[in-house]
């Protein structure tokens, strides 16, 4: 692809509010171009905006898929994309380690990407966690997170991501993390560091879903023309 082409990339889950993001994101871009939203209802797939809801339907000059959908629709998207021979980025949460298997196999054969946010400033925070090891053995850590009342997965997969590191860090188990759903609320992570003298919090808000497209746009755009295998933010 040359230089002064336009990426053309396929949105999975194009009618979510997710995807309502990226589509928008992508049209205001001058790199990058939507080839296809994938929807899996008929909904805009007759409107003549470029949604489908069949895989035979998507165009065949498509360089990128961006996946923000189901777990079902995981599979069927990084199916297409081993099909078509075209790059994988992911944001879905709520997979099993056979959606990780999954994506080991086809990272074999295309360049793949999942994260469970997309934040630039969520990787940020990830990183800061290594400092936690330096605190004394009287600190207790407590995870929480806050999103909006029709998040179907809980704790999110972000707070499972950080949890998860902070556990490594510390090599100690840290209590369940704790999540709470309400309103229209974007996401919020917390750590919480506490002693019987002092607490420290490290927080994370996001204050609307763009950064989280961003960050997607950001994975696509460093992993164009990249072989085959497993990248990360």
């Amino acid at each position: 692809m040359s230089e002064n082409t336009r990426a053309s990339v396929g949105i999975i889950g194009a009618g979510g509010r997710m995807g309502e993001s990226l589509c928008r994101l992508i049209g205001e871009s001058k790199d990058l171009t939507l080839g296809f939203g994938f929807v899996r209802s008929n909904k805009g797939a007759d409107s003549g905006d470029g949604f489908v809801s069949s895989w035979l339907d998507a165009p065949s000059d498509i360089n990128a898929v961006i996946d923000f959908s189901s777990p079902e629709l995981f599979l069927e998207a990084l199916d297409f994309c081993v099909e078509r021979k075209i790059l994988f980025v992911s944001g879905t949460t709520g997979l099993t380690e056979a959606h990780f298997q999954k994506l080991e196999e086809a990272s074999k054969k295309i360049p793949v990407l999942w994260a469970s946010n997309m934040s630039l400033g969520v990787q940020f925070v990830n990183r800061l966690l290594a400092s936690f090891s330096e605190l004394p053995e009287d600190f207790k850590f407590q995870m929480s997170e806050w999103h909006h009342i029709h998040k179907k997965d809980a704790p999110s997969g972000t707070a499972i991501t950080l949890q998860k590191s902070l556990q490594k860090i510390l090599a100690e188990a840290l209590p369940n993390i704790v999540s709470h759903r309400e309103g229209e609320i974007f996401g919020i992570h917390e750590i919480e560091a506490r002693s019987n003298e002092e607490v420290i919090t490290l927080k994370h808000e996001a204050l609307n879903r763009d950064v989280f497209s961003k960050g997607a746009l950001v994975a696509v755009r460093s992993l164009l023309n990249k072989p085959a295998g497993r990248y990360y933010l």
